[in-house]
């Protein structure tokens, strides 16, 4: 009798902190109205201030006769709701910290231009293409020189600041640990994070955490694959997922979070909890998509926030606010641009 009440007990404080955590998060969604390209990135320029491009109502002939229409940078204010219109752009943007770069095309002529400087400010225009750090959107010679004995291995750089991971050699694809190598040092300090079990390019820093974040990459060991196994996506069903956080001391953090079949692609960590995107708009088997946003609080418990897809997400610096180009009615067309909505997930507090 007594365990059935010790049950109970538990039963009814797990509900009564689900319904305290589901009444603490309220979220405010603001549209902006304002269109996006549908190869844009998303990026804060400021906590209420977003950078994309898109159209802009203008259209150029282009040298075969084309009436090609205008993309510029675009930045629209989450407050004001005042949107900017910039210099022209047709792909590639990058913004870090106050650097920009982005590229300017003619189909007709197989040629191309980069632009490289500073947003607000003075924007230089080549007259060729010019290969760009992605991470710090600066030229790729004005980087900092690698260690020569980096030749041979694959590297991802972090912010300039924080060094870089080794990944291993460049001609192998094994599941080892990988090492951060801090500025200043040779000697890398190996991590509980393999190289495997997660995508470089979908790791991200978050200002408002202090570190990077790794989503997991599912990796199935194989003895018959020459590098030990094969990575599997999306996630495979009925496993929990583990994500980890890098801090730039090479302390590392991880969470498993529960499996939901939502939170098996792109996961964002927001102040309040994880963010699950997932653009499952249709199924083959007759089952009610599950397309769209979900909260999670990282202990099986989710909500989902809208449905639709979403496209070239990014996450303010305190945390708050994800924007994103978002697609309400997805297989009905494939559209050419997207709307720009942001979704404040500390508007309660």
């Amino acid at each position: 009798m007594l365990a059935w009440v010790v049950q109970l007990s538990r039963f009814l404080r797990a509900i009564s902190l689900l319904l305290a955590w589901h009444s603490a998060v309220a979220i405010q969604i603001i549209e902006s109205g304002v269109e996006a390209g549908d190869q844009t990135s998303v990026f804060w320029i400021s906590s209420e201030e977003v950078l994309f491009y898109g159209p802009s109502g203008e259209h150029v002939i282009r040298s075969d006769g084309f009436r090609k229409p205008v993309h510029r940078l675009t930045t629209w204010n989450v407050r004001t709701k005042e949107t900017k219109r910039f210099n022209e752009i047709d792909a590639a943007l990058c913004y870090y910290q106050g650097n920009i770069a982005f590229k300017e095309m003619d189909n007709a002529l197989m040629r191309d231009w980069t632009s490289i400087g500073r947003f607000p400010g003075e924007i230089r225009r080549f007259d060729r293409a010019v290969q760009f750090d992605p991470l710090t959107c600066v030229p790729v010679e004005a980087l900092s020189p690698l260690p020569a004995w980096t030749k041979n291995r694959s590297i991802m750089r972090l912010r300039p600041e924080h060094g870089f991971l080794d990944l291993g050699p460049r001609r192998e694809q094994k599941n080892e640990p990988v090492r951060l190598v801090r500025n200043g040092s040779d000697k890398g300090i190996e991590l509980p994070i393999r190289r495997r079990e997660f995508l470089p390019a979908l790791v991200r820093y978050y200002p408002h955490k202090g570190a990077y974040f790794f989503p997991g990459a599912f990796f199935r060991p194989d003895p018959r694959n020459p590098n030990g196994g094969y990575g599997v996506s999306p996630w495979p069903e009925g496993i929990a997922r583990p994500v980890k956080w890098l801090y730039p001391d090479g302390r590392v953090e991880e969470l498993v979070i529960p499996y939901a079949k939502w939170a098996r692609q792109a996961l964002v960590p927001t102040k309040t909890g994880l963010l699950a995107i997932d653009s499952t708009f249709f199924t083959v088997t007759g089952e009610t998509p599950w397309d769209g946003l979900y909260l999670l609080d990282g202990k099986g418990w989710s909500r989902r926030l809208s449905r639709g897809l979403f496209r070239a997400h990014a996450l303010s610096e305190d945390g708050c606010k994800l924007a994103a180009g978002r697609d309400l009615e997805p297989g009905r067309r494939q559209p050419e641009y997207w709307t720009v909505t942001v979704y404040d997930v500390c508007a309660g507090r």
